[in-house]
């Protein structure tokens, strides 16, 4: 191991730590050689590159050090340092800390840079393997588990924060992400959509390293969307690809609250308008009708509430609450001021403003889409681009250049099962566990992708409750009382004409039945709580300390 005081000061640190299944196994060379370029581009820019790569555990685990010395064009092979265990869980955050602490210890630097390159929305998350009792591992790090990885590391023990935290995975520009970081990064770069499988192009950042004032880290999270979005200029974006849209975000993470105080707000005057069933139609109105990812799991929050405010009207004093809220919280998005929260909004599709949040309905053109998925595509057609991924790759083999480069995490020849090329343009393709989005499996056909909806509604809300936003705001309990309420009431509207309508079937479209069904009970245990106490919940009576007291306060 290097010490830091060995070694010059570099400008840019740049971390990067990849868990990658079977099939993104060399979308990951691809990219650690791009790092390796980036690296190399131009010695006076400085900047040292820690890398961690994990090949689905089924070798041990490489560390790299990229820092522009040595033979540039040999193998990845003598860029390798040191390496962990196979069998660590990367995505725990005892892995994730145990890296940065040893990355923090090679160099020094002016900057340091934090990219997580896997699956995403579940962040990170790899095969679930399944124990003798029959129990499946979790293996994924949630929003305030990346909060407790970094929290721990030596970096931030030392009073440094990450300038950058980047997300080289799918559909992870969350507000539930950004409020876990502000206390350990600047600046959040991610995508509301899918990340294709040659991932950020890491060898074209050269914005890296140029400056060494406060400014550039600013300059470096504008410009990366922007690089990003030109790499795949020429890439093929169609449904049968699987990507909607290329797009990419960089947030403030210092002006996150400029969202949050507004969104509490609207969270309480839904569930004070939880009895209104026009106000309840306009809700799931304008839910239909937003901007959706993930298999409607998620919605880009400009878009749900540009669109409620469209659905109600400004005339009716009742909507004052609802209307003023999302207007605040519109303005915070579209804001590119100073202190704007969103810096860096690169896409295609006008309806990505560059932040998600968790707000589950599919629509019947999500439903009907799944139910139209394309058959497995061809196998190994080879990257168009040849420097951006993986080189050499055709037909399914492995050139004598690449090969070099899986060899340096074993002894033996690696069992390269290469499903690469455009043909999994989406990180994890359509037969196994997308890098993003739902864990599409095309041959178990609806039904399989429907369960594998309602398991990943069941694991977020597992976990949201504990999340800084679900602290901060009252959109956990929405979710949970008004909007699982409102479905309900919803399929069970529909279902009255004909009794042969399914209305679990209904609920688990949009939504999930079971999930639907949990949520309630727990409103009738809380109903019940402050019956038996004699407690009366207000929606008001339980506001955070932030909320202005000059603010009206909305009314049951």
């Amino acid at each position: 191991m290097t010490n830091q005081q060995d070694n010059q000061t570099a400008n840019w640190m740049i971390m990067v730590y990849i868990a990658a299944d079977d099939v993104l196994a060399n979308f990951a060379v691809g990219s650690l050689k791009q790092l390796k370029r980036l690296a190399s581009q131009n010695d006076n820019d400085n900047v040292v590159v820690a890398a961690q790569f994990d090949a689905n555990g089924q070798l041990n685990i490489a560390r790299l050090i990229f820092d522009g010395t040595g033979n540039k064009s040999e193998s990845l092979q003598g860029n390798k340092v040191d390496e962990v265990a196979a069998d660590i869980n990367m995505a725990t955050p005892f892995a994730l800390t145990s890296f940065i602490n040893w990355a923090y210890a090679q160099r020094e630097a002016q900057h340091y840079c934090l990219f997580l390159w896997g699956h995403g929305p579940e962040l990170l998350v790899d095969d679930y393997p399944v124990l003798a009792s029959g129990q499946k591992v979790k293996k994924f790090l949630t929003p305030s588990e990346l909060k407790s990885a970094l929290k721990d590391t030596n970096l931030a023990k030392a009073g440094n924060k990450f300038d950058i935290v980047g997300i080289d995975a799918c559909c992870m520009s969350l507000v539930e992400l950004a409020c876990e970081l502000p206390d350990h990064a600047d600046f959040l770069v991610a995508s509301q959509e899918e990340v294709p499988d040659f991932s950020f192009p890491y060898d074209q950042l050269r914005i890296f390293g140029k400056n060494e004032n406060s400014r550039e880290s600013a300059t470096v999270c504008k410009e990366i969307p922007k690089r990003y979005v030109a790499a795949y200029r020429d890439y093929i974006v169609t449904r049968e690809e699987r990507i909607n849209s290329i797009t990419l975000s960089g947030l403030s993470l210092k002006d996150i609250a400029a969202v949050v105080k507004p969104l509490d707000r609207l969270a309480a005057a839904l569930m004070n308008s939880i009895h209104d069933e026009n106000k309840r139609q306009a809700v799931i109105d304008a839910r239909a009708n937003s901007r959706g990812f993930v298999a409607g799991l998620y919605v880009d929050l400009y878009h749900f509430c540009w669109q409620l405010c469209c659905k109600l009207s400004s005339e009716d004093p009742s909507n004052g609450e609802l209307l003023a809220a999302c207007t605040e919280i519109c303005d915070a998005i579209d804001s590119r001021d100073d202190d704007a929260l969103v810096i860096a909004n690169e896409s295609a599709d006008k309806n990505c403003h560059g932040l998600s949040i968790y707000f589950p309905y599919m629509t019947d053109a999500e439903l009907a889409g799944m139910e139209s998925s394309p058959p497995v595509r061809q196998k190994g057609l080879k990257d168009p681009l040849n420097s951006h991924g993986t080189n050499g790759l055709t037909n399914g083999k492995i050139s004598v250049e690449e090969k070099s480069d899986i060899d340096i995490f074993s002894d033996d020849e690696m069992d390269v099962r290469e499903k690469g090329g455009m043909d999994v343009l989406a990180k994890g393709g359509i037969d196994v566990p997308a890098k993003g989005g739902i864990d599409v499996l095309a041959k178990g056909g609806i039904d399989v992708l429907a369960k594998l909806r309602r398991q990943r509604i069941e694991e977020t809300e597992q976990y949201y409750a504990d999340l800084e936003l679900s602290k901060k705001t009252r959109w956990a309990k929405f979710i949970r009382h008004g909007w699982s309420r409102w479905l309900a009431e919803e399929a069970a509207s529909g279902a009255k004409p004909s009794p042969a309508v399914d209305m679990s079937g209904v609920l688990d479209q949009r939504y999930s039945a079971q999930q639907c069904a949990i949520n309630l009970l727990s409103l009738c245990k809380e109903l019940e709580k402050e019956k038996t106490s004699g407690y009366s919940h207000e929606w008001s009576s339980d506001q955070p300390p932030h909320r202005g007291a000059g603010h009206r306060q909305p009314s049951n």
